[in-house]
């Protein structure tokens, strides 16, 4: 379920209904008694332009991984290795401060046919600032990434999930729509990398939006749980996409 911010609806998936009755229960009254009464609402800002990107209501066995916090030299070469050896693709939501740190990094990433999201310049919390402040910071961060690989991105993922009305707000400024996770993925830090992916595999439905550690303390153990995901993904018939080609599938 979630707000689908192309098409401008909310978006219920029977599966995710079933899977999470509560908060679906919950969201459908809130959108009744005010469409964007699910958002922290500020004094100095009015309905936000977009909403927040959680899933994506498709037929096609197409889900899409992404990373955060890279690019980072202990894991981003081998993650890269792992997709493209079983040709799959996923989004980095990188920090600027990476990515100025990172280059050539930044640029493989591109290169071998991902996607780079905004995840603002040094993992600040966006709830916590100014709209000016917001607007800057993800303005440095989409600079870098467009001097670095001539790409523009799209697409933000607010650090810790945090989220308001102002926040939209500054997205929108600066052309980024926000994405989340798809409910029942919350990542969770130092989470075990087999039960992680066994939460995925047990919850798999088209469309879902999941967020994976990029730069973990348990480098071998989360490379490995990568390989497994990537194999049974293959095995079910599904295959990572970037979150762009996956609002593509709507």
């Amino acid at each position: 379920m979630g707000y689908y911010p192309v098409t401008g609806f909310w978006v219920i998936s029977l599966h995710s209904l079933l899977r999470h009755w509560r908060m679906a229960l919950v969201l459908a009254i809130v959108a009744v008694w005010s469409p964007w009464s699910v958002f922290v609402q500020g004094p100095d800002v009015g309905a936000p332009p977009f909403g927040v990107m959680v899933l994506v209501p498709t037929h096609q066995r197409a889900v899409a991984l992404t990373f955060d916090d890279g690019p980072s030299p202990r894991t981003t070469t081998k993650i890269l290795s792992l997709l493209m050896s079983f040709h799959d693709q996923a989004t980095f939501f990188i920090l600027g401060s990476q990515a100025a740190k990172y280059p050539k990094l930044t640029q493989l990433i591109v290169k071998d046919g991902m996607e780079l999201g905004n995840h603002t310049y040094g993992h600040i919390n966006l709830t916590q600032h100014s709209l000016t402040q917001d607007v800057a910071d993800l303005t440095r961060t989409n600079h870098i990434i467009q001097q670095l690989t001539h790409r523009t991105p799209h697409w933000l993922r607010p650090p810790y999930g945090a989220y308001s009305t102002k926040v939209l707000h500054a997205a929108a400024e600066c052309g980024l729509h926000l994405v989340l996770w798809t409910p029942g993925f919350v990542p969770v830090e130092n989470q075990d990398p087999s039960q992680l992916v066994s939460n995925v595999v047990k919850h798999l439905a088209p469309g879902e939006i999941i967020p994976l550690p990029e730069s973990g303390p348990r480098v071998a153990e989360e490379m490995g749980a990568l390989f497994i995901l990537l194999h049974d993904l293959k095995t079910l018939g599904y295959r990572s996409v970037t979150v762009s080609a996956l609002a593509r599938m709507h």
